[in-house]
C-alpha cells in the first residue's frame, strides 16, 4: 500500500514523497536435512512473516520498520492474504491468515492493527531519517474480534471524506474466505475504535439446489467479465444513517 507524504516549506516550496510499505506475507521454507537425518515436508512449507518495510524512492532501496518473527504475547502475528490501507498518518491491516509449520494448521483472523505513521518526507537530503520511522510502541490492536467472519483473500477499499458521504472517514470489506466458505458479504466502518462495523450486504445463503451460489458471488481476478458487478457506494440519508448498497450487474 502507498502513502502520500508533503510539506510546505518556510519559502513556500512542497516537498512530497511516496512512500511503498510492505507488510509480511509468505515464505516458502525448504528443509531437507535434520543434522544427519532427512526431515519436513519434500516440498517445503510456507511460514508467515511478521516484518514490514518501506520505500520512498519507488521500490529501489528498502528500509524494514519492523523486525521478524516477534517474540512478545501480544505483538503483530506474522500473516498473508491481508489487507492493508494508508488513511492519513496510519497503516491499517485487517486479517489475513498465518500457518502453524508443525500442526499444519491454518488460522485466520478478523482483527485490526493499527500503526502510526509520519505525514510529512522523513528525510534530511533526501536520507531517510531513522528517528521518524514507525517503532513497536506505534503498532496497536484495535480490536481482536471484528464483527465480520474471520478470513483472508478480502478487498478492503477507503473512502476519503466528501459531501457525498458527510465528510466521514469509511472504509468497506468485501468477499474472502476461510478454511470451508467464500464470502459475499460487505461490511462497512468508520475508521472509529468506539464504532461497530455495519454489515451492509449479507452472506448469501448456500443450499443443496444452488451450491454455487456463494462461491458465483466472489469476483477473483479469474471470474468471467459475466460476473463483475458495480455497487454505487451508500450516500447520508437525511437521518444521518448510510443507505444500503444497490447492486448492478455489468452486462458487458
Amino acid at each position: 500500500t502507498i502513502q502520500h507524504r508533503f510539506s510546505i516549506q518556510d519559502d513556500g516550496s512542497v516537498i512530497s514523497q511516496d512512500v511503498i510499505y510492505v507488510v509480511g506475507g509468505f515464505i516458502n521454507v525448504k528443509q531437507a536435512f535434520c543434522a544427519n537425518r532427512s526431515c519436513g515436508p519434500a516440498d517445503g512449507y510456507k511460514l508467515a512473516l511478521d516484518d514490514v518495510w518501506m520505500s520512498s524512492d519507488g521500490g529501489v532501496t528498502w528500509i524494514q520498520i519492523k523486525k521478524a518473527f516477534g517474540n512478545s504475547s501480544d505483538a503483530f502475528i506474522g500473516r498473508g492474504n491481508h489487507k492493508a490501507v494508508v488513511v492519513e498518518d496510519r497503516l491499517i491491516i485487517f486479517g489475513g491468515e498465518t500457518f502453524n509449520p508443525v500442526a499444519r494448521h491454518t488460522t485466520y483472523f478478523n482483527d485490526v492493527w493499527q500503526v502510526s505513521l509520519p505525514t510529512e518526507p522523513c528525510c534530511e537530503g533526501c536520507v531517510t531519517n531513522v528517528s521518524c520511522l514507525p517503532n513497536d510502541s506505534d503498532w496497536n490492536m484495535l480490536t481482536s474480534n471484528a464483527e465480520w467472519h474471520e478470513r483472508s483473500g478480502h478487498t478492503v477499499v477507503y473512502e476519503p471524506p466528501s459531501s457525498n458521504n458527510a465528510f466521514r472517514h469509511r472504509v468497506y470489506l468485501m468477499g474472502g474466505k476461510d478454511a470451508t466458505d467464500i464470502f459475499s458479504d460487505v461490511w462497512t466502518w468508520s475508521l472509529d475504535p468506539d464504532e461497530e462495523w455495519i454489515n451492509d450486504i449479507v452472506q448469501l445463503e448456500t443450499t443443496n439446489s444452488s451450491e454455487n451460489q456463494a462461491s458465483d458471488a466472489f469476483v477473483s481476478v479469474v471470474s468471467p467479465l459475466s460476473k463483475l458487478k458495480r455497487y454505487h457506494l451508500p450516500l447520508v440519508g437525511t437521518d444521518g444513517q448510510l443507505s444500503k448498497f444497490t447492486p448492478h450487474v455489468r452486462n458487458s
